[in-house]
């Protein structure tokens, strides 16, 4: 499938609050030489954007792929590879210098994004990795499993710094959100639920509204967190950005008309002002977001 990518073109679109989400268009999109690609993953951290996928060139076997972007300026920074089996989850520290992805065989793979070998990390008993989330300082990751589990670890040598009891349904996406005290926002049955990261534990706090509907297509797929932690956006046939504290709708967004397609994966850059978004076509969209 042909692929195509929303790159930056000119300004940035800017505006004093929230309300100026009414007027921002995606920047232009433009066709990338990823036609042998099929994308599945997207994250974004420091200067870099990556996006995982299956690399199915004719006449070779189809390999799991990673593929990296630096946008400032915006060039093609490379490609890492070395899953044997279909990436399922992908994160980027917020200073872009470890990125973080898992495989259908339970596998974690911590990459320098500057370049060389990737640190492997496997469990005694491995489990389908669904969800993973580099915290805001880039020392902890968040690994959400298909039991309904999730663990923080420790980036520096994988030490389990806490657990979360079994939800009895898979995390669908993991994200921090930066303040005072660490806190995690989780995807569970078509809801957000805020999680506080204590000693040897994770603790409920709050669940926020869900996306309305019962399709698939109209359920969350993705959540992501302003950088400064004020609200917090789910993603699905539409994007709602959501105050963190109170859960109240702040803005709502709809894909480009006559684009089709729902949201499936979301990456925000870490100077808040780029909102990359994947859809059911395989569409890679950047948005330009006003400053807050």
């Amino acid at each position: 499938d042909v692929q195509a990518v929303a790159l930056p073109a000119g300004k940035n679109v800017r505006g004093t609050s929230l309300q100026g989400f009414a007027t921002w268009p995606p920047v232009q999109l433009y066709q990338e030489a990823l036609v042998t690609t099929r994308l599945t993953h997207l994250a974004a951290g420091g200067a870099y954007i990556a996006a995982a996928g299956v690399d199915e060139h004719p006449g070779t076997q189809a390999m799991p792929v990673i593929w990296l972007w630096h946008t400032d300026p915006w060039r093609f920074a490379g490609v890492l590879s070395g899953h044997g089996m279909p990436i399922t989850a992908m994160a980027i520290t917020a200073g872009g210098t470890t990125l973080a992805s898992a495989a259908d065989d339970g596998t974690l793979r911590l990459w320098p994004v500057a370049g060389g070998p990737p640190r492997l990390w496997r469990r005694a008993n491995p489990l389908p990795v669904t969800a993973l989330a580099f915290s805001p300082d880039g020392s902890l990751l968040a690994v959400g499993y298909g039991d309904g589990s999730i663990e923080v670890r420790a980036v520096a040598d994988g030490a389990i710094l806490a657990q979360a009891p079994l939800t009895g349904a898979e995390p669908g996406r993991l994200a921090f959100v930066p303040g005072p005290e660490p806190r995690l926002a989780v995807i569970v049955d078509n809801a957000v639920q805020l999680w506080a990261v204590e000693d040897n534990a994770v603790r409920p706090l709050a669940t926020l509204p869900a996306e309305s509907g019962t399709n698939t297509e109209r359920r969350i797929a993705d959540v992501v967190v302003s950088t400064h932690g004020a609200w917090l956006a789910t993603v699905g046939e539409r994007v709602q950005f959501l105050d963190a504290a109170t859960g109240g709708l702040l803005h709502t967004l709809a894909p480009p008309a006559g684009r089709g397609g729902y949201f499936v994966q979301a990456a925000l850059s870490p100077d808040g002002l780029y909102l990359a978004l994947l859809d059911t076509n395989g569409l890679l969209q950047l948005w330009a977001i006003p400053a807050a």
